[in-house]
């Protein structure tokens, strides 16, 4: 007889911490599985391996803080039809699946509150044994990590801000907002000082912060009850101890200051390079982590406007009109479209453009745009790949009929593309303008100081003056618009905020931020993607503003050739949403290759989906998948999914979770659930269904499984590396 092998799940999982409401009780959730090694499996049927008089024994090990006891509670086993209603699976392809088996207990103690009011935490782990066999762990006692339950009480009162950090007596409480659910509050530090620390935090639990990762880019950093945070945060969200959120989020001024959360001996400090402006932070405190990141980035974004730091105002119903096709923006919002950047690369020409959108057409991919990549510009002063000068509007030799010859050609050859974009830096290049260019010589132009990021040498760039940089954005874009472009992707926008002076710094960055604006809405219909511009100023200005189209590049980039990438990019782009969508931006979740190996592609095309933004594809001729686009064009929602853990790492072994609504034509709503096993290793988790798609279908997109899963029922998922799957749920009504 075979060596049985016994994988359980539970629900809560195992190895991280679950925020839980505790006036709808807890209760836990396993899945046992049978299996056997598969090279020996052979034609070993369930009948041969397992008695069905063989059953599990499990019971949950479990203790409250502070009773320094640990006690048992036994598992009832699910059978049957109610076991058919309680739980849907969709296990992984090649599964040698012997028997799953299903246990709860439904109603678990909950312990009282505390003398502060609120109810300890829970920590546990599972003990379980098959038929007479020996008893077996999961969790800590075998080297694994144990699972743990913060409570929230909902009727409890909120607690005020001088309950969350040690050091808050020296900020001043400008203005408070107390929501039911939520409590947000703006409080200001010593305007001279360039660091003011706000204490340590009281009762940490978790926390997931979006921090600097590269000089352009923004990326999540989790950690545990400590505020260790070695690189610098733009924004911090914390569980506590007593199933609290807290969101801690500062506010820029100039672009001299910026200000980034930093850990300094324990203590959460609010950093920043000059002083002389009021430190303004933003504080909330709430039950539920999308709450307090709704009213917390609420009142950020009206500091902004009092502050400022915003980009124009657009008359809408003149500078817009009034009787924009929706349709063309959701070309460009959410259609498929090609960028020429990293399949044809630095070698770009006006022939491998129209070679390659050809391909696209023989295999049966008709994008809506075209975006026109690095390198087609004149330039000078290359000194590496991301570097030199531009010295005119008009493409370089390798266009031989210009912009406007390869846009002409390209809207005859190809009417279903909508769309054509071309890229540039925010300053003309990566280095900016050429000296004694044309250019230079039509506008005034400014030499400021930048240290070079992969010399280290310090140079002096030469950027449009900020007097004539108005002026040049509109003969730019007006020379863009006449040659058939309708749209750009603006990149190295971070490339102020490296400049070594911050006067240089606040000197530019305001007027070209307003021009670019000006003409990207004049020419363009605000057709704008913002590249390389993860840099709080710049967030700031964007959370107010009041247009369409302006897409934002939500993370950095990947190298398809390095497997890690992948997983790291789509992990970055899931929680950096925690931020971005609460801005009035479209996101883009960078290019992919449909020609990838399919493990990858298909991984990009299903996280493609829930971005609710415009997937780009960079294919190389002859190297395509048309199922993974349809794809993509089927099952895209309209708006970002919403990541359901935000505390979860990557370093977990958990998937995940994202969910968001998605419309058919007929506008009936159904519920798409991605989950992604980003780990190394298979992975198998119980996900909730969620109340209004109970008793409703639910199907798989990657196994075509459909079934109907009742009241309080489950689906369990069970994913290889890198695997994925796209969960439809039909709503009540739908």
């Amino acid at each position: 007889m075979p060596e049985l092998l016994f994988s359980p799940v539970l629900d809560p999982p195992l190895g991280t911490t679950t925020q839980i409401d505790a006036s709808s009780g807890v209760s836990f959730t396993a899945v046992l599985n049978i299996t056997i090694d598969p090279t020996i499996a052979g034609d070993i049927t369930t009948a041969d391996a397992i008695s069905p008089e063989h059953r599990f024994t499990i019971l949950l090990w479990y203790s409250y803080d502070g009773t320094n006891s640990w006690n048992p509670a036994p598992f009832t086993e699910i059978t049957g039809e109610e076991k058919a209603s309680k739980l849907l699976c969709v296990p992984k392809k090649n599964r040698n699946i012997l028997r799953r088996d299903l246990f709860t207990i439904a109603d678990f103690p909950i312990a009282s509150p505390t003398s502060s009011g609120s109810i300890p935490q829970l920590r546990f782990c599972l003990k379980y044994r098959f038929h007479d066999g020996p008893w077996l762990w999961a969790g800590s006692r075998i080297g694994q990590r144990d699972g743990r339950v913060v409570f929230f009480r909902p009727q409890a009162a909120l607690p005020t801000y001088s309950t969350i950090f040690s050091e808050l007596s020296t900020w001043a409480v400008n203005s408070v907002s107390c929501e039911t659910d939520v409590h947000v509050w703006h409080i200001q530090g010593n305007r001279a000082a360039k660091t003011h620390s706000l204490g340590k935090i009281k009762g940490l639990e978790r926390w997931m912060a979006i921090v600097k990762i590269a000089l352009p880019w923004m990326g999540p950093l989790h950690g545990g009850k400590n505020w260790d945070c070695d690189k610098d945060a733009m924004i911090f969200l914390g569980l506590r101890e007593d199933g609290r959120v807290i969101l801690v989020l500062p506010v820029p001024q100039t672009a001299g200051s910026t200000p980034y959360l930093i850990s300094r001996d324990g203590e959460m400090v609010v950093s920043r390079s000059e002083g002389g402006d009021s430190i303004d932070v933003v504080l909330a405190i709430g039950n539920e982590s999308q709450a307090v990141l709704d009213e917390g980035i609420k009142l950020y974004k009206d500091l902004v406007r009092k502050g400022g730091n915003t980009l124009p105002t657009i008359d809408k119903a003149v500078d817009l009109g009034v009787a924009r096709v929706y349709k063309e923006r959701d070309d460009w919002e959410r259609g498929v479209g090609y960028c020429t950047w990293n399949s044809l690369g630095a070698s770009l020409s006006h022939q491998k453009i129209m070679d390659v959108l050809e391909s696209l057409v023989k295999n049966d991919i008709k994008v809506t745009n075209v975006i026109i990549d690095d390198n087609w510009q004149t330039l000078d002063n290359a000194r590496y790949t991301s570097s030199g000068t531009m010295s005119r509007f008009e493409a370089n030799n390798n266009f031989p009929s210009g912009l406007s010859g390869l846009a002409s050609e390209i809207r005859q050859k190809y009417p279903h593309i909508k769309h054509i974009a071309v890229w540039h830096a925010l300053l003309g290049y990566w280095d900016g303008i050429t000296p004694d260019s044309e250019l230079a010589q039509e506008y005034k132009t400014i030499e400021c100081p930048w240290k070079d990021n992969v010399t280290g040498e310090i140079r002096n760039l030469t950027f449009i003056h900020p007097e004539d940089v108005e002026r040049f954005f509109d003969d730019f874009y007006s020379f863009l618009s006449q040659s058939g472009i309708d749209s750009v992707k603006v990149d190295v926008q971070s490339r102020i905020d490296e400049l070594q002076n911050a006067s240089d710094k606040n000197a530019l960055l305001m007027p070209y931020q307003n021009a670019l604006f000006k003409a990207a809405n004049k020419y363009f219909d605000t057709r704008i993607i913002y590249c390389m511009s993860h840099i709080p100023i710049i967030l700031s200005m964007l959370s107010t503003v009041d247009a369409p189209n302006i897409v934002l590049r939500s993370s950095d980039d990947f190298y398809p050739s390095v497997p890690a990438t992948h997983t790291n990019h789509i992990f970055s782009n899931a929680h950096n949403t925690h931020l971005f969508s609460r801005l009035p931006v479209v996101q883009d979740w960078d290019m992919f290759s449909t020609g990838l190996s399919p493990k990858y592609s298909s991984l990009h095309a299903a996280a493609r989906v829930l971005s609710g933004g415009p997937k780009f594809i960079t294919d190389t001729p002859g190297a395509h998948n048309a199922d993974i686009v349809k794809m993509m064009l089927e099952m895209g929602l309209e708006k970002p999914a919403v990541n359901i853990y935000p505390f979860r790492g990557k370093d977990e072994g958990r998937l995940l979770v994202m969910q968001g609504l998605r419309r058919d034509a007929k506008g009936l709503g159904t519920i798409v659930c991605g989950v992604f096993n980003l780990g190394d290793k298979s992975v198998g988790e119980i996900i909730a269904v969620p109340v209004q798609c109970m008793g409703q279908k639910v199907s798989s997109y990657r196994s075509g499984q459909m079934g109907t899963v009742g009241e309080g029922g489950m689906i369990y998922v069970e994913l290889e590396e890198a695997g994925w799957d796209l969960l439809v749920m039909e709503t009540e009504g739908s």
